[in-house]
């Protein structure tokens, strides 16, 4: 067919050039007709040659048999299993990711829904704590200034309890020097001390004291006869004239019911502190589920947010309110207060950012209380609250931080060793011992009687003194330690002198015996060859015991066996 038209086309091109030419071109018109015919003849050729190079002689022609028609299927049908194979990953692989691009955009939806969720929780929780800071900066003023009255009365009733303890030592004091007036030997001390009682003693304002103490006297002479009667009634008058200064951890009573009202009055000033704020800011409660919720859904947020550094100041006037009804010298744990108990649970984790919370609420909040408690609240003498001050002091330490503690620290061991230092002081105030060399017949017993229960009195503090060293750390064990070496000096070794150790101290040396045992038992042994202490008392305890001990020798029985072992 193409032959067909080519040919055409060429006789077409030869029709136009003759009649281009005119007759003239005839002999060109034949050239023009035998080149294409033999331009003809060799396509014809060419496509002959063509023929003959596919032609196949059919008796060289293999027979197409049944297997290869199967082999055929089969090669087709694996051509098509594998073609359906591909197909198939290929929808597996579109199927896969078509589910991995829908859970990103599931996933990318809920972080996004999250998101939202995340920041209009974070902005509840602000919005909460901005309205609990804006409560506490308008109650933050009343909940100090009533801590400091409560502080105010506690402070009030230990200056009228001095005092008092002051004018029964006078009192007492008295009695005895108006009994030694009566010798003859004293006949010019008396008029010494006839002198100085004329000399008023004026308070701060001028007022003359001596009738202070003049007007409450009798008072005070009943109150002393009434805790005798009473102390002779629970152990005997054997042991009461024996252990006198001992028995009673406290020998002064004061009439606390204007500060027993000022505390009610107070507390409950403190109980309605909170009562015209909202429900969630009255109690710590509220604000502690909405930080605790906060912490545990959103934890980066948490802490990228340092929430942990303000949790302490916004609970912190809350525990200030609820430690007004703590009596440290009663409840001496900590798990007796309610705030204690419900953020207890708050930060128990060590990786938790409000592990140190209630280690810092005991710094800020409950050792101030706790100072104040112990300068105001603790008398030293008495055994009973001096073991419930330990043990309150030992769980404070026990509950401080190891990094942020050490001012806490120091201040309770600051105002132990202050008490001890102050109830020292006072007790040197008034003579442990007198050097009277003989005493008129029907007064001795009195005489002797006075002296020695101040000097048991002041053993006594010794004892509750050396009971704190092991708890302290060791710059306040050897405060301590001072204390007790000049408490040693003045107010016990006076006692042991050797003029008046066995005729004024003691009424006999079974008593004596008695006392110097509890004193030698109450020091630290290392407190006797402490190079540091300088004049040592506690070694100079066995210097002046030697040859009291020797000269009773032959006793070997009982507490002299025990003196014997542990005088040096």
């Amino acid at each position: 067919m193409d032959d067909d038209d080519d040919e055409e086309q060429d006789a077409w091109e030869v029709e136009q050039i003759l009649k281009g030419s005119g007759g003239a071109g005839r002999q060109t018109l034949r050239v023009a007709e035998r080149s294409l015919q033999q331009a003809q003849e060799f396509k014809r050729r060419r496509a002959l040659d063509a023929q003959r190079a596919v032609y196949v002689n059919p008796v060289q022609r293999r027979a197409v048999t049944t297997d290869d028609i199967v082999g055929a299927l089969r090669q087709s049908i694996d051509e098509t299993r594998q073609r359906e194979q591909q197909l198939e990953d290929g929808m597996r692989k579109l199927t896969n990711d078509m589910a991995e691009c829908k859970e990103e955009a599931d996933s990318a939806a809920r972080e996004l829904e999250g998101a939202n969720e995340e920041y209009v929780f974070l902005q509840k929780t602000r919005d909460h704590l901005c309205d609990v800071l804006d409560c506490l900066n308008i109650k933050l003023p009343y909940i100090n200034r009533i801590v400091r009255q409560f502080v105010d009365v506690w402070s009030h009733s230990a200056r009228r309890l001095t005092d008092a303890r002051a004018l029964h030592d006078e009192d007492m004091e008295r009695d005895v020097v108006a009994l030694l007036d009566k010798t003859q030997e004293n006949a010019s001390k008396k008029n010494k001390h006839d002198d100085s009682s004329r000399k008023p003693k004026l308070d701060e304002f001028g007022r003359d004291m001596s009738y202070v103490a003049e007007s409450g006297r009798s008072r005070r002479d009943q109150q002393r006869a009434t805790r005798a009667a009473n102390l002779r009634s629970k152990h005997g008058d054997a042991v009461y004239e024996r252990d006198r200064g001992w028995l009673s951890d406290d020998d002064v009573s004061i009439d606390e019911r204007r500060q027993t009202e000022r505390r009610a009055k107070l507390l409950e000033v403190a109980a309605i502190v909170f009562s015209d704020a909202r429900t969630e800011f009255q109690t710590l409660v509220p604000t502690r589920d909405l930080l605790a919720s906060c912490k545990i859904r959103y934890p980066d947020a948490y802490r990228d947010a340092y929430i942990a550094l303000s949790v302490p100041g916004v609970f912190a006037p809350y525990v200030s309110l609820q430690l007004l009804r703590w009596s440290p010298l009663e409840q001496t744990t900590f798990d007796a207060m309610e705030w204690y108990n419900q953020l207890l649970d708050f930060g128990v984790a060590e990786d938790d950012p409000d592990y140190n919370l209630i280690p810092t609420l005991v710094e800020q909040c409950v050792t101030p209380y706790l100072v104040a408690a112990l300068e105001f609240r603790w008398n030293p003498h008495s055994a009973k609250q001096t073991a419930a001050a330990r043990a309150v002091v030992r769980e404070a330490f026990e509950h401080l931080s190891s990094e942020n503690g050490d001012k806490a620290r120091q201040a309770l061991e600051r105002v132990v060793v202050q008490q001890y230092a102050h109830s020292s002081a006072q007790h040197a105030k008034q003579p442990v011992v007198f050097k009277v060399a003989t005493l008129p017949k029907e007064h001795e017993r009195t005489v002797r009687s006075h002296y020695r229960a101040r000097c048991m009195r002041a053993a006594k503090l010794l004892t509750t003194m050396c009971t704190w060293p092991p708890m302290l750390s060791r710059g306040g064990a050897k405060q301590l330690r001072d204390v007790a070496a000049k408490h040693m000096r003045e107010c016990i070794l006076p006692w042991l002198d050797q003029d008046t150790r066995f005729a004024v101290a003691v009424d006999d040396d079974a008593s004596l015996a008695h006392l110097v045992l509890r004193v030698l038992e109450a020091f630290p042994r290392e407190w006797e060859i402490d190079s540091d202490i300088v004049d040592n008392p506690f070694l100079e305890l066995h210097f002046a015991l030697r040859p009291w001990l020797r000269r009773r020798s032959a006793n070997t029985n009982g507490v002299w066996a025990q003196l014997q072992s542990l005088v040096r």
